[in-house]
């Protein structure tokens, strides 16, 4: 793929996300904070809102892996949704990852990112 037809995809594919993440953040996390709906499961079902993330990544992330063996194989399927889709999820699910970096950064006392970060509620 030559470069600007590279920067087409980047611009589709970004602004694909951030209608993606403007729809479905309001369907799960519909207050104040984007994150609720990963912090109220992980103390439902224990553990950290970042465990229950990579769930929900690992999801699509296996139905890439599976998409990917089929290609090597010549293998077509019927899927429940387009694996372009799937990818978009992945990159917001990375994002909301990294925002959970960056607020758990702000409530610890050492900011540098080798340092274990701590929600202040788990200690």
């Amino acid at each position: 793929m030559n470069p600007p037809d590279f920067a087409r995809l980047m611009e589709s594919t970004f602004s694909t996300i951030h209608a993606l993440s403007a729809v479905k953040g309001g369907e799960y996390a519909p207050g104040d904070d984007r994150l609720s709906n990963f912090k109220e499961a992980s103390r439902r079902l224990g553990g950290i809102p970042e465990q229950v993330l990579l769930v929900y990544l690992d999801k699509h992330y296996a139905s890439l892996c599976n998409f990917v063996k089929d290609l090597a194989a010549h293998k077509d399927r019927p899927r429940s949704e387009a694996i372009d889709g799937r990818v978009d999820d992945m990159i917001v699910y990375l994002l909301l990852f990294k925002a959970l970096l960056s607020e758990r950064r702000e409530t610890a006392s050492v900011l540098s990112d080798s340092s274990p970060l701590v929600w202040e509620d788990e200690e």
